[in-house]
């Protein structure tokens, strides 16, 4: 019986990598990109955010340079 199949552990392995790699490069606009989506929602007008950043690792979502028009 074996423990690991072995010819899915390198596709698995670089699904992965991808996804962290992706994860890496696009979070912070996905993020700022929900925002102005979700804010201009709730207020009807025209959200801009300038920069957003994540951190998993700290538990923090930084917004900089939040502009909401009237």
């Amino acid at each position: 019986m074996k423990i690991f199949r072995w010819k899915a552990i390198v596709p698995m392995l670089l699904t992965l990598g991808i996804v962290a790699v992706l994860w890496l490069l696009f979070i912070d606009r996905v993020v700022r990109r929900a925002v102005e989506v979700a804010g201009a929602d709730v207020v009807g007008a025209k959200v801009e955010l300038a920069s957003a950043h994540l951190r998993l690792r700290r538990a923090e979502l930084e917004l900089t340079g939040l502009q909401v028009t009237n």
